[in-house]
């Protein structure tokens, strides 16, 4: 089966923020090996569909090179609230540039990550999710450089039958 290229995607940073208060942290995907399999396999077809090149392009970034060397992303999955969820992080070339780093960035920030999505789980419905989110993911004690934005997508489904966040770092968007 081919898999043309995405044209086009719309970002709207409110709407998946608040799908992740929604969800409360409740949302639990099945543990083990074939769960990780099959995002991993969801994070190829994005790659291939250029999603994270269009995600980068809408904040003036380019997608970072695949080399693994860089550490470009992860797939982990993590506990919420009491449920049990899969992450798919991305940093852009221009993010990784800002953080000055040997390019393990993202295993670096994983915890922090996990704590900041289950922060926002626990977030009482707000009037402005995207405040919620930005003070949440750049305010105190955030290790983000100054420019880096973390850009999400939730979906109940990442996979059938397993939650999942899509994080993608991007640079120069503060």
């Amino acid at each position: 089966m081919k898999l043309d290229k995405l044209a086009s995607i719309t970002i709207d940073p409110t709407m998946e923020v608040r799908k992740i208060i929604a969800s409360g942290g409740h949302d639990r995907a099945p543990t083990g090996h074939d769960s990780l399999n099959s995002v991993y396999h969801t994070f190829i077809d994005l790659r291939t569909l250029g999603f994270f090149g269009l995600v980068a392009e809408q904040y003036g970034n380019s997608e970072a090179p695949g080399e693994r060397s860089q550490r470009t992303y992860d797939i982990f999955e993590a506990d919420t609230i009491d449920g049990h969820i899969f992450f798919i992080t991305v940093i852009t070339h221009e993010a990784l540039d800002l953080f000055l780093d040997d390019g393990l960035v993202l295993s670096k920030i994983r915890d922090w990550l996990i704590a900041s999505v289950r922060k926002i789980c626990a977030a009482e419905d707000t009037s402005d999710p995207a405040a919620l989110w930005d003070v949440t993911l750049s305010g105190s004690g955030s290790p983000l450089p100054r420019n880096v934005r973390v850009i999400p997508f939730y979906q109940r489904d990442l996979v059938r039958g397993v939650p999942g966040v899509i994080l993608v770092l991007v640079g120069g968007a503060n």
